[in-house]
């Protein structure tokens, strides 16, 4: 008798431990940050953790992506809008999502989320499911018996898929632009900025010494002409970098989209770095000439 009411207990224990979680929808704020262009220079410029952290370990493969994605938006910008068509496809209201998946469990993952789904997403949305799955399969790993349901809410946008189609119309008129050149001194100055906002999670494009991008440029060359600065907080990708700043959601100049596709501009600098926030920031500076 004794030994039957031994195994109740265990067995009362066991479904004791079989829990049912609820996580928070993933972080999915992803803005990014203009300086309008120079047109001119007369004088020159005084010198003065998040949830799921995840950066690229390679950030200067992802550094010199963003150079080539740049250079094929604007060499290509025709094609280029094929790849925001595709990005117009996963709006779901003003969310980026997949239909229907509004929860993810270890059941819908292996039916909604297999390689071949999450290959054929934007990258932007696929860095957002994968965020998910990491949470899910290390959450299993710890808790074996419990059961976990992460509500998948999407990436919230301002202006949702409008601003796409303005992006697309943009894409479809503009004139193909030559390809910019990479310039260490202006990847120099980009570093410069990242490594002054990343750990303390600032955003802007003013330095905590006061500089700003024309200062930062500055101290590694001279810049002529024309001088600007690009800043995106959040996105892993090169592909996911690029389209935020053609699509530019909730900025009304478009001041993102202008300094990618400035006919003045010549040179281009990237550096990508940790942010307390956002995870990840890549700062592109761009100039008309540039002397190192």
């Amino acid at each position: 008798m004794l030994k039957y009411f031994i195994l109740l207990l265990c067995l009362l224990l066991v479904f004791a431990g079989i829990r049912h979680y609820v996580w928070h929808p993933l972080p999915s704020a992803l803005p990014i940050s203009a300086e309008p262009s120079t047109p001119t220079a007369t004088t020159s410029p005084a010198v003065n953790t998040p949830f799921n952290t995840f950066v690229p370990q390679d950030l200067l493969a992802l550094e010199w992506e963003i150079v080539e994605e740049t250079n094929l938006a604007r060499t290509q910008p025709q094609a280029y809008a094929s790849k925001l068509s595709h990005l117009r496809s996963y709006f779901v209201g003003n969310a980026l999502k997949i239909p229907q998946l509004d929860q993810l469990t270890l059941e819908t993952a292996e039916q909604h989320l297999t390689p071949t789904m999450l290959q054929g997403l934007p990258a932007h949305l696929r860095i957002y499911y994968e965020k998910g799955l990491r949470q899910l399969y290390q959450y299993y790993e710890n808790n074996p018996h419990a059961r976990l349901t992460i509500q998948l809410s999407g990436i919230e946008t301002k202006e949702g898929p409008a601003a796409v189609d303005e992006a697309i119309e943009f894409l479809n008129r503009q004139q193909p632009l030559p390809p910019l050149q990479y310039s260490i001194g202006l990847s120099y100055a980009a570093r410069d900025h990242v490594l002054d906002q990343g750990a303390q999670g600032f955003v802007g494009h003013v330095g905590n010494d006061g500089s700003q991008s024309a200062d930062r440029v500055n101290r590694y060359g001279t810049w002529r002409k024309s001088v600007g600065e690009n800043i995106a907080y959040g996105y892993q990708t090169a592909e996911g970098n690029v389209i935020g700043l053609i699509v530019d959601d909730g900025v009304a100049d478009r001041g993102h989209r202008t300094n990618l596709f400035h006919q003045g501009f010549r040179y281009v600098g990237v550096a990508c770095g940790y942010h307390q926030f956002y995870e990840l920031m890549c700062v592109m500076n761009y100039a008309g000439e540039y002397y190192e």
